[in-house]
């Protein structure tokens, strides 16, 4: 009778003493939709990932809410859905390069949803910043090539001279930067098919997607 009695004193205080837990990705949803009933907004904000809360501060989200009563009373509902479905995902992060593994849950245990025989992948301007970097690393010309823009039409043989000829010595410094941005995890801006990285002092790569992998369009 006690705990019923405290919790009726006030909305916030029902979140509180008997709202869903958020320790299970469900249970994070039903406590989010329980907050935007109840316009604790605070408490909705503590429930969005530390990425998001570095880009969009709380007083931002907050303010967000209060003028979009009717829209956040839609979403509220719109998540308390009868047909709930939740796609449990890893990332498993190693290696020098900061690699990353995908593990999905299936059936109560984890499975890996990596290729593991795709050993330069460029899916992501991340990955093809690791994979540029291990093919360099490798010597591995060949896989150097895919690479460069089409426009630029350079062949293995060329891009060996490129990075092994006269402009060695700024080719590793440039390599030594770019490690450090994948461990210092500097964030790369995507807008579109083109992406840019700010690495060193004032320098930055520039990446190109193109026939569905992105690409290294220059250095500058």
């Amino acid at each position: 009778m006690f705990r019923l009695t405290v919790c009726a004193l006030g909305l916030a205080l029902v979140a509180a003493c008997s709202g869903p837990s958020a320790t299970r990705p469900l249970g994070a949803v039903d406590a989010y939709v329980r907050a935007l009933e109840v316009g604790d907004y605070d408490r909705a904000y503590e429930l969005m990932s530390d990425h998001y809360k570095k880009d969009h501060p709380k007083d931002e989200f907050v303010r967000m809410m209060r003028e979009s009563p009717r829209d956040v009373k839609e979403t509220a509902e719109r998540l308390k859905s009868d047909k709930r479905e939740v796609d449990v995902r890893a990332t498993y992060v190693f290696g020098d390069l900061h690699d990353q593994m995908s593990l999905v849950e299936e059936d109560g245990a984890w499975r890996i949803d990596t290729n593991p025989l795709d050993y330069y992948p460029q899916d992501t301007p991340k990955n093809a910043l690791r994979s540029f970097i291990r093919a360099v690393d490798n010597k591995r010309w060949d896989v150097l090539v895919r690479f460069v823009p089409k426009a630029y039409g350079m062949t293995a043989e060329q891009l060996k001279t490129e990075f092994e000829g006269d402009r060695r010595a700024e080719i590793s410094d440039l390599l030594l930067k770019l490690h450090g941005a994948l461990e210092n995890a500097t964030p790369i801006q995507v807008e579109g098919d083109e992406a840019r990285l700010q690495y060193g002092d004032r320098a930055e790569i520039v990446f190109k997607k193109e026939d569905g992998s992105w690409k290294i369009d220059d250095f500058q």
